[in-house]
């Protein structure tokens, strides 16, 4: 093949071509170097050495010069590129949680370092002060003085996505779950404008749908987390806040914050209120 002498000046004093890889390595007299030509006759690495003979295993060069050392030099992509001919570029990876699994044998993802995750290594775990942006109140929502919001409810998705139930203080006004991103960046918000005095909320796993327990609503509602979709469970509670499933999913507990104190027990299988228990 002649591509690869439009790379290399002079003479030269060895060429192997290792075919499984598909690189060629060049010997070169003048530049007194060695180096790796990909598939397409560009140079991706080199190395400054003087021999005579070369052998390779992969993209591993044995070399032996006149006095019969052997020398061995192992090649890989420069910093940023990955695959067999190191012709693909890695993509954006967080400078500060990851670095991109790149040279000869990579895929060109994102390898995380300890206490980040997420596709590009962007989100970072451990840190209170990455939730400082987050706030209770949807962007979108019309109530203008944000003051009067405070939060009860919190819980957390599988994904690490963190849902909360604002409480205003506001008499009457309608309010939703706000979900945020394990780094504090909103994403949405679910029955918005459809609840009132949250004091709980408790995601099932299992069924992916979130109790709400709204304490000025006299009732507990769920929804899914997904779809957004739900409903009224229960009505006519007096003042529910607090909420707990158990390891069944069968029956959901509910206690009241008003006197007299008791927990209320609902079926969730059958869908029906099943007893209430009197504190003392």
């Amino acid at each position: 093949k002649q591509w690869y002498q439009r790379r290399v000046r002079g003479s030269v004093w060895g060429v192997h071509y290792d075919e499984p890889t598909g690189f060629v390595f060049v010997g070169e007299y003048d530049d007194v170097r060695l180096s790796m030509l990909n598939q397409c006759g560009e140079r991706v690495a080199y190395t400054e050495v003087f021999a005579d003979k070369m052998t390779t295993v992969g993209n591993t060069v044995l070399v032996e010069d006149y006095y019969q050392n052997i020398y061995e030099y192992t090649f890989d992509c420069k910093e940023g590129y990955f695959g067999r001919n190191c012709l693909k570029q890695c993509g954006y990876c967080s400078p500060d949680g990851g670095e991109c699994n790149d040279g000869l044998y990579g895929d060109g993802k994102c390898t995380c370092k300890q206490g980040y995750s997420g596709e590009y290594c962007d989100i970072q775990y451990g840190r209170l002060d990455s939730f400082q942006t987050l706030q209770y109140a949807n962007p979108q929502d019309p109530l203008k003085d944000r003051n009067s919001w405070r939060a009860f409810a919190i819980d957390i998705d599988l994904d690490g996505n963190i849902y909360v139930g604002p409480y205003s203080s506001v008499s009457g006004f309608l309010v939703g779950i706000q979900v945020f991103a394990p780094n504090g960046t909103y994403l949405k918000s679910i029955a918005n404008g459809k609840l009132f005095g949250i004091k709980s909320l408790k995601i099932d796993h299992t069924t992916s749908l979130m109790y709400v327990a709204e304490y000025d609503n006299s009732r507990v509602t769920y929804w899914n987390i997904h779809t957004g979709v739900g409903s009224t469970l229960y009505y006519d509670w007096s003042g529910p806040a607090s909420i707990a499933i158990d390891q069944t999913r069968r029956l959901l507990y509910v206690t009241n914050g008003v006197e007299p104190a008791h927990i209320m027990v609902y079926d969730l299988v059958g869908s029906q209120f099943i007893k209430m228990i009197n504190q003392t």
